[in-house]
This record gives C-alpha cells, sequence and structure tokens, in this order.
C-alpha cells in the first residue's frame, strides 16, 4: 500500500495518484485508487466514478463491492469518498494482494496521518515553490515520526530538481514531472511515473 500524501492543496497528489495507478495498470498489477481525503475528496470526480466506495468500506465491504473502474483512466478501479467517513475504519478492512494507493489529505492534521499509518511506503508530492517546498518538509517530518518509508518525492510540473530543492527536501530520489496537457497519461509524464513504479517495485 502506497499513501501519496503532501503539504499543500493543488499541488498533484491526486494526479500522482492516477498517474502511478495508470503505470501500474500497464503491467497488469490491476491497481486500486482509494480517496483517503475525507476532508475534501475529490478523486471520484477526477476519475468519474461515485463516491460511496469509502463509506462501504468503512460499513464492513470488502474492496471488490466498494471499487469501481475509472470511466476517465481505463484498467484503474477507484474507492471514491464521502466527506466525514471513517476513514480509519475503512483502511482496516482493505485486504487484497492488489497494488493501493491512497490518495491522502493535504496538512498535518490527523486525518493527513491517518494513511501514512495504513501505507507500506510514502510518495510526496510538491511543486517547486518556496511555500510548497517548506510544507513538504513538514510533510517528510510527519511520515518519519509515524515511522512511515518514504518512497520518494514527486516534483509536479517541472523539468528538473534544483540543488537547492534536493538540499531542502534531505530526501530522495526526487523525480521531476514535467508540466503535461493530461497529467496522468501524456508521453511526456509516463516515463517518470514508469520509473518511480520501477524502483518502488525493486525497492
Amino acid at each position: 500500500m502506497l499513501a501519496v500524501t503532501g503539504g499543500k492543496g493543488g499541488t498533484g497528489k491526486t494526479t500522482t495518484a492516477l498517474g502511478l495507478a495508470a503505470a501500474l495498470s500497464k503491467r497488469r498489477r490491476n491497481p486500486v485508487v482509494i480517496d483517503a481525503d475525507v476532508d475534501m475528496p475529490n478523486l471520484h470526480i477526477r476519475a468519474g466514478v461515485d463516491d460511496t466506495g469509502l463509506e462501504a468500506l468503512a460499513t464492513g465491504g470488502s474492496l471488490t463491492e466498494a471499487a469501481t473502474e475509472s470511466v476517465q483512466v481505463p484498467g484503474i478501479d477507484i474507492v471514491g469518498a464521502t466527506p466525514g467517513t471513517d476513514l480509519d475504519a475503512a483502511l482496516r478492512n482493505v485486504t487484497t494482494d492488489r497494488p493501493v494507493l491512497l490518495d491522502g489529505a493535504a496538512g498535518v492534521s490527523e486525518r493527513a496521518v491517518t494513511p501514512l499509518r495504513h501505507a507500506d511506503q510514502v510518495v510526496v508530492v510538491t511543486r517547486d515553490t518556496p511555500a510548497a517546498v517548506t510544507d513538504t518538509v513538514k510533510s517528510i517530518r510527519m511520515s518519519r515520526a509515524v515511522d512511515a518509508t518514504i518512497a520518494g518525492v514527486l516534483l509536479s510540473r517541472a523539468q528538473d530538481v534544483s540543488e537547492e530543492v534536493q538540499e531542502t527536501l534531505g530526501t530522495g530520489p526526487i523525480y521531476p514531472v514535467p508540466r503535461a496537457p493530461d497529467p496522468v497519461t501524456h508521453e511526456i509524464v509516463r516515463p517518470t511515473y514508469d520509473t518511480f513504479i520501477e524502483n518502488w517495485a525493486n525497492a
């Protein structure tokens, strides 16, 4: 289970979760993306499914019952969320050998921490702006505080990684994700997601 987290909203967490899932789907891994942001869930909108999946999990339903194949990104199953769903209860009910990605909340609140407690590893998503990088340092510290292993950092809408960003974040690897018209499956971004998945699978 891989949690997708980040300090600020709008850095590309949901896009990253879908992009990594698309890379897994290419490998015939049958991935599931769960909306783990019960404050401002939007994964279901991006994926073209309904928002009832997480609630089904929280009340004892199976992952198979809760997940719906994405209309926007075929080959990926999605578990949408409604605000206020018991996230911890839902994630405790996730039992599967399929790769699961958790699209988490921004910030360092308890609800942002919950996916990290359930995940095997974490990918942190940020942008190359002073405010975003500063908040990402907090996300990295939060992940380490709950003993979550950081698989890497994805720097969205970036062509490369500056030495300043590398030094400030103090963790790696950092993967730049170029700006693209379709940031989930465009040919410009696919190599980055493929590389991350390759490294994650072989870690």
